[in-house]
C-alpha cells in the first residue's frame, strides 16, 4: 500500500472494491451536492447571507472537489507505475471522455459548466507529474496569489487581473433578462 491507497492489481480495469478508498467517494459527493446548492439560486436569501454563503459554502465546495480531482489522478498514477501498466494513453483518454460529458452538459444543461475544464486542465497535470514538489509547491502559491488579485475596476475588462467566472455571468445575463421581461409586463 501506498499511502493508504492498496495497490498490487495488474489487470487494466475498474478497481476491485476491496481497493477503493471509501472516503474519497463520501467526500467526492459532498463536495458535489455543496456545488448542487451553490448553483441552486431559486432563492435570494439577502446580501449578507449572500455573502456568507459565498465564503463558507461556494469556496470550500470547489476547494474540495478539485482536491479529490488531484488526487485521483494521483491514485491513478501510483497505482499505474506500482502495476508497471500504461498511464498516459488511458489517463488522456478517460480525460477526453469527461471532456464530451462537459461538453453536453455545456451545450444541453447549464452554460456555467465546470467539468469541461478539469478535463481541459488535467493534461498539466501529465506536465508537471515528474517535477520536483518544491517546483509544484511554488507554482501552487502562484496561482493561489493570482487568484487573490484584486479584481479589475468596473469598466476596464480585458484587464490582467480580471477573473471571469462563468458562473456569475451567466447568472447576471438571467437576471438582467427576468429584469427585462418584468419590465415589459408592467
Amino acid at each position: 500500500p501506498y499511502g493508504g491507497v492498496a495497490t498490487g492489481s495488474s489487470a487494466v480495469g475498474p478497481v476491485r472494491p476491496r481497493e477503493r478508498v471509501q472516503l474519497l467517494y463520501v467526500l467526492r459527493g459532498f463536495a458535489l451536492l455543496g456545488i448542487l446548492q451553490v448553483n441552486w439560486e431559486v432563492y435570494n436569501p439577502g446580501v449578507l447571507l449572500w455573502n456568507l454563503r459565498d465564503f463558507l459554502v461556494e469556496g470550500s465546495f470547489y476547494t474540495t472537489f478539485s482536491f479529490l480531482f488531484g488526487l485521483g489522478f494521483s491514485i491513478q498514477l501510483i497505482r499505474a507505475e506500482e502495476a508497471k501498466r500504461p498511464f498516459i494513453l488511458r489517463y488522456l483518454w478517460r480525460t477526453l471522455i469527461l471532456f464530451f460529458i462537459g461538453a453536453a452538459h455545456f451545450v444541453f444543461i447549464y452554460p456555467g459548466e465546470i467539468v469541461r475544464n478539469y478535463a481541459l486542465i488535467a493534461g498539466l497535470l501529465l506536465f508537471v507529474r515528474r517535477w520536483r514538489p518544491s517546483l509544484i509547491l511554488a507554482l501552487a502559491a502562484a496561482c493561489l496569489v493570482f487568484s487573490m488579485s484584486p479584481r479589475a475596476p468596473a469598466g476596464r475588462p480585458g484587464h490582467l487581473w480580471t477573473r471571469i467566472n462563468p458562473e456569475q455571468v451567466e447568472a447576471e445575463r438571467l437576471r438582467t433578462q427576468l429584469s427585462r421581461a418584468t419590465a415589459q409586463a408592467n
